[in-house]
């Protein structure tokens, strides 16, 4: 069930990615005007950013966006052909290795992200991504499939996530794969990012210290 706005706010930048090369219109930014149009039943101030389908410019436009806003969690939102339902992504990559290039034309094979670290290691969320998936599948009234998974693939997404675990381990976040929306998951998959956002809210409060009034 999704809760009522609380008096405490927990600061939560939602992104979600634009048009890529073989997707024109990313349902992304579906999922994202759905939260921006009902933010006033999420439990927390939520902020929202459409990134670039770009290794470069996604990386600078969410690093822009944190230093502004100091959130106290993120979640990155990416489409997946392959994700039946959401897919909430626990571990993050040190690899570039797509079949399609970026938006700015850049092909990326078999390199690593940053050359600090070995190339293919990698980086987990801290958030209890297996309690999440837990509880909301056993939510009866959430129709939507949700899954753990540990390959956000190679590209964009991945890229983003692994970002945003060395530049801001400090912050709580999850990258979360949607499928492509159709007429008859449309719905589910909308309001069941709604219950993955109020989970992951819940999440960071409780190990966010004293709560902010």
């Amino acid at each position: 069930m999704i809760v009522e706005k609380m008096t405490v706010e927990t600061r939560i930048l939602v992104t979600g990615f634009g048009s890529f090369p073989g997707v024109p219109h990313n349902p992304c930014i579906d999922i994202i005007n759905h939260i921006q149009s009902h933010s006033l039943y999420v439990a927390g101030n939520i902020q929202t950013l459409v990134l670039p389908v770009s290794y470069s410019q996604s990386t600078d436009v969410l690093d822009t966006a944190i230093a502004q806003w100091a959130p106290d969690g993120i979640i990155e939102l990416g489409v997946s052909r392959r994700a039946e339902g959401l897919k909430l992504e626990s571990t993050a990559h040190n690899l570039r290795n797509a079949r399609i290039p970026d938006v700015d034309g850049i092909h990326c094979i078999n390199q690593s992200i940053t050359e600090d670290s070995p190339i293919n290691s990698t980086k987990q969320s801290t958030l209890p991504l297996l309690d999440i998936v837990e509880g909301l599948t056993r939510m009866t009234e959430n129709t939507v499939k949700v899954q753990h998974s540990t390959d956000p693939g190679r590209y964009v997404c991945n890229n983003i996530y692994w970002h945003t675990m060395q530049v801001y381990p400090q912050i709580p976040s999850v990258f979360v794969h949607i499928p492509m929306l159709t007429t008859e998951n449309s719905t589910s998959v909308k309001n069941g990012v709604l219950k993955v956002l109020d989970a992951i809210i819940q999440c960071v409060e409780s190990t966010s210290g004293p709560l902010k009034v």
